[in-house]
């Protein structure tokens, strides 16, 4: 039997930034990831391989009245995190 795991962490952006697969520029801000993982192996260390990664991006910025979630690949959100922080460290 496979068990899954989920995993929630916040990562916040400095500046606006770009992911693949999302058409627009998203503003600077805090937001949600959620990772699921599910086991690859029954083994004496538990092993588990990624199968989807989601951001949660709000609909209306400025009222918060909704949500939007977006599948994306973990590369590019760390890539777009390390552009992030060193844009903020040349100011």
């Amino acid at each position: 039997m496979m068990s899954k795991r989920t995993t929630l962490r916040s990562v916040k952006f400095n500046k606006s930034f770009r992911l693949n697969g999302i058409t627009s520029a998203l503003p600077a801000g805090t937001y949600l990831v959620e990772t699921d993982e599910e086991s690859i192996a029954e083994t004496s260390l538990p092993t588990y391989r990624r199968v989807r990664t989601t951001i949660t991006i709000p609909i209306n910025e400025v009222h918060k009245q909704g949500w939007q979630v977006f599948t994306i690949d973990p590369h590019d959100l760390d890539a777009a995190l390390s552009r992030d922080v060193n844009e903020t460290e040349k100011n």
